[in-house]
């Protein structure tokens, strides 16, 4: 992923948002890529994953390019956070409350569902690595794959057995999730507080 450049990859993962109809993003670090701001984006490629600036400002125009997907309607994206990520400031107050308030905002599009589980959830199991899971490719309801992104690459799984389990522990965590924002919220009001 990171060999091949922050544009290019920001490409291959557009294509791949373009292609599904659906859109399954399971997340317990950060806020999904296709939810950033531009700010949040900045911070997480500069303090993680060392970007130079260069490199961070054409990785962070692509990223914003990508969430034109949250505006068509054939395309559907359902993210189940975990509440440590509305609450973790990355990059600080200001470029959380910023962030929050976008999560406020595309929570409303008809696209777009978003769910926080709570830390006090009883889980049926671990939280497990953050995925994405696109279904449904170019309309075709046997063709799904999912990523794993990790610290220098990515695992992407198109075998319909492993993906079946991603598809199994997504479920299993969308029945413990809080149906609406009150921990964004109420992170967004901490957040502003500090």
């Amino acid at each position: 992923m990171h060999g091949r450049g922050w544009e290019t990859h920001q490409r291959d993962y557009a294509d791949l948002e373009h292609s599904a109809q659906e859109i399954l993003v399971s997340q317990n670090a950060w806020i999904p890529g296709l939810l950033q701001t531009a700010a949040y984006t900045s911070y997480l490629l500069d303090a993680v994953v060392a970007l130079d600036q260069d490199a961070i400002g054409a990785a962070v125009r692509g990223r914003i390019e990508r969430q034109k997907v949250l505006y068509q309607r054939d395309t559907h994206l359902h993210v189940g956070l975990t509440e440590a990520v509305l609450r973790h400031r990355m990059g600080g107050a200001v470029i959380m409350a910023e962030q929050l308030r976008r999560l406020a905002d595309l929570s409303r599009l008809p696209t777009v569902e978003l769910g926080v589980i709570p830390a006090d959830t009883d889980m049926p199991s671990r939280y497990g690595a953050s995925f994405d899971l696109f279904e449904h490719l170019d309309g075709r309801d046997d063709d799904s794959i999912v990523i794993v992104e990790l610290e220098a690459g990515e695992v992407r799984e198109g075998d319909p057995e492993r993906v079946r389990a991603y598809r199994v522990r997504r479920r299993s965590r969308a029945r413990a999730r809080g149906s609406d924002l009150r921990l964004a919220h109420a992170a967004w009001c901490f957040a502003l507080r500090e």
